[in-house]
């Protein structure tokens, strides 16, 4: 086995086992749960200020403008297999980083300790900004932005996934893009499962 998939792989194992430990230990089992409800509940203060960010006018103006672009479908799902083939930064990932939009992600995303993505996707599921850069270009396929723009949840929290760029355990946070009353795009960002664990623990000794 090549040295780095060794190495993200020990990590995943490494990460698992480690938050195996902390449910087993019995002070926490009792109290530290990680459905879905629970973790937006605890995530609230989170899930607002996430929400502010999506009303900035960088964002909202970006993905207006994204929008007016209106990518035909087809050009959406080339962009996307040609995404996924490419490991080098090519020049459509390169100015997702370097626009200005691509620049605000990235000075957010580096706000927090326990933030390992953030990103940004239009009212088709196309990525507007991403830092880093994500696995795929195409978001429409994937239950977090369906939920947000087909279905008007005015957020989502998803189960708990292992971030390959980060290597540690996460959940996805999502609020919308609005544009006056309308849904225009999708807010995304990574949480480390760590930080949701000790905020339970401060809740559960502050009680």
């Amino acid at each position: 086995m090549p040295l780095g998939l060794f190495s993200r792989a020990f990590c995943k194992l490494f990460s698992i086992a480690l938050l195996c430990i902390f449910l087993s230990v019995g002070v926490f089992s009792a109290e530290v749960r990680w459905d879905q409800e629970t973790v937006k509940t605890v995530l609230k203060d989170e899930i607002e200020s996430i929400k502010v960010i999506a009303r900035d006018e960088v964002v909202v103006s970006s993905v207006v403008q994204h929008n007016n672009i209106k990518l035909a479908f087809e050009e959406i799902l080339r962009r996307d297999r040609l995404w996924q083939k490419s490991g080098h930064l090519t020049e459509l990932k390169e100015s997702l980083k370097t626009s200005d939009i691509g620049q605000f992600v990235e000075t957010f995303k580096n706000t927090k300790s326990y933030y390992t993505e953030v990103f940004i996707a239009d009212d088709r599921g196309a990525l507007v900004a991403a830092y880093p850069v994500t696995s795929d270009y195409w978001q429409g396929d994937e239950e977090k932005w369906s939920a947000i723009v087909e279905d008007g949840w005015p957020s989502y929290v998803s189960a708990m996934t292992f971030d390959e760029s980060s290597e540690s355990n996460i959940v996805q946070l999502a609020v919308p893009v609005h544009d006056q009353q309308d849904v225009v795009g999708v807010l995304v960002v990574g949480i480390r499962l760590s930080h949701i664990l000790m905020k339970q623990v401060e809740k559960r000794s502050s009680n």
